[in-house]
Order: structure tokens, then C-alpha cells, then sequence
């Protein structure tokens, strides 16, 4: 936590760095190398907010109100994770819709672990194949990092926390199947965003697609190890992919430009749209009160 606070203002410096000159005329030099990823890129968000619809569902199910999913529930979960730190506040959003929040938002607290378990798991699956492991740690270490998450991520129902204890107290329980299905939901999620950014780092830049999508677990696996303080990571994230893509790429304007583009397809867009359903679900409740 200590070297997390100075790895933000440094990111937030290479950004200032790479962009005090920048003036609206470097735009004209951005080239288009490949519309085709550019539009798969877009055509995969649905898909990856369609995996996270089917965790917030199979939560409602564990506390029997599956009949009140909504997409909107997504939608708001959305939003309020882009206004609160690490998006940490997801939960707020999604539980307006269902009657059992507090069960709920313990649910919800799991289903968020198994999304930072996953991306660890591929960022260090990447980090081995593109043997970039840091401070030249052994692989072996590495894998066994692994596997104490994954055997972590499995073993915390059990432990005797006070959210786990609130989901006793309504006759739930967080089954081992439940479990391996959010991870396995949260990893092709992870997938599916790494080809994303994939996509979108060649539609504006030259490069291969194997050794990007790589390089694309390991940015989100540091991404994930950082705080998020502000719109969701928004210009650290351009900062980070600066210093993980541009000896790579060599090409500043078109990586900063591929991170805003992911960034707005996959949060930008659906908050705005996730902002007026919380609104309007807000005002139903106050309503009926």
C-alpha cells in the first residue's frame, strides 16, 4: 500500500511528461491501421457486460430474487463503480434492485474477488510466457503465487468473517460450484477485455496480435494493483500503458488514444446510460416509501 501512493503520482507524471507539448494538430498524424479490430473491439463490450449480468444473476439467485434482475441493475453497477475508488461501490448500484441488500452486497463483495483473482491469474500466466516476471523472480515462485490465491479464493467462505457470517444468518451459502462459476465467468471476462484492448491498440497502431494480448494481461494485472482514485484509473491508465506499450509500439498518441477508446466503450458509455437508471430507481424507491 505504501509504494502505491508514489507509483500513482509517478504515472500521473509520465503522463504530464509525454503530453505538455501536445498540441490538437498531432491528431492529424493518428492513422487508422485496421477498422475491422476497431469494430470488434466495440462489438465485444456487450458480450463483456453480458458475463457480468450473468454473476449479478446468479447472485440474485442465491438470495432467491433472481425475478428482480434487471440489466439496469448492471447498467447502475456501472456507474457507481467509475464514481467510487477501485470501483469498490459497484455493489451500490445493482443492489437497488433487489429486497435482501445486505446479503446481497456480501455476494457481490465475493463476486469482486473472483474478478481480481482472475486477473491476477492471466496477468501472471502472462507475465511467465513473456518472461517479464518482476524483480527476476523465479517462475516456480510465481506459480505457486498462483495457486495460494486460487486455493485462497476458494477457502475464505470458510473463514469466520462478519459478511460471510450475514449470509448464515439468511440460509446462504457460497457453494464451491457458485464459486468456481463466478471465477470462471471473471477470467473469460478478463480474456475478452485483454482482446478488447487488443483489438484497439491495432486498429491504431502496427504490431502482433499474440504478443499485444499478452502484454495486455500483464497491464491489467498491474492496472489492478494500483489505486483508483479517479474515474476508474482514468489517466493512469494512459500513463501505465505509455510505459508498458511504447517501447513496443512506438507510438504515444495511438496507445494513449486505444486506452480512452477502451476506457469509454467498456465504462464512459455504460455509466452515463447506468447513471440515469440509478437516478430513476432512486426516485421509484423514494416513491414508495
Amino acid at each position: 500500500m505504501l509504494l502505491q501512493i508514489p507509483l500513482f503520482f509517478l504515472l500521473l507524471w509520465i503522463f504530464y511528461d509525454k503530453f505538455s507539448s501536445f498540441q490538437w494538430s498531432d491528431i492529424k498524424s493518428l492513422s487508422l491501421y485496421n477498422p475491422l479490430l476497431l469494430i470488434i473491439g466495440v462489438l465485444l463490450m456487450p458480450l463483456n457486460w453480458y458475463l457480468e449480468a450473468l454473476k449479478i444473476k446468479m447472485n440474485a439467485a442465491q438470495i432467491k430474487e433472481e425475478e428482480h434482475f434487471s440489466f439496469r441493475a448492471v447498467l447502475a453497477s456501472v456507474f457507481m463503480g467509475v464514481i467510487t475508488p477501485n470501483r469498490l461501490g459497484n455493489f451500490l448500484g445493482a443492489r437497488l434492485w433487489f429486497q435482501n441488500k445486505q446479503a446481497y452486497t456480501s455476494l457481490n463483495l465475493y463476486a469482486n474477488l473472483s474478478q481480481f483473482i482472475a486477473t491476477l491469474i492471466l496477468g501472471g500466466v502472462g507475465l511467465i510466457f513473456l518472461e517479464v516476471i518482476p524483480f527476476n523472480l523465479p517462475a516456480p515462485l510465481l506459480y505457486s503465487c498462483i495457486v495460494i490465491a486460487l486455493v485462497s479464493y476458494f477457502s475464505i467462505p470458510k473463514i469466520r468473517f462478519k459478511q460471510w457470517r450475514l449470509l448464515k444468518e439468511y440460509r446462504i451459502e457460497i457453494t464451491p460450484k457458485h464459486r468456481g462459476s463466478l471465477l470462471g465467468l471473471s477470467l473469460l471476462r478478463t480474456v475478452i477485455i485483454s482482446v478488447q484492448y487488443t483489438c484497439f491498440l491495432l486498429a491504431l497502431n502496427e504490431g502482433a496480435f499474440q504478443t499485444l494480448f499478452l502484454w495486455s494481461t500483464v497491464f491489467y494485472f498491474y492496472l489492478t494493483l494500483i489505486p483508483s482514485w479517479f474515474l476508474n484509473r482514468l489517466v493512469v491508465r494512459e500513463s501505465l500503458a505509455l510505459v508498458m506499450f511504447l517501447p513496443l509500439l512506438d507510438n504515444s498518441l495511438g496507445i494513449v488514444f486505444s486506452s480512452l477508446l477502451i476506457w469509454l466503450v467498456n465504462l464512459g458509455l455504460p455509466a452515463i446510460v447506468g447513471a440515469y437508471f440509478t437516478y430513476k430507481r432512486k426516485a421509484y424507491d423514494s416513491s414508495i416509501l
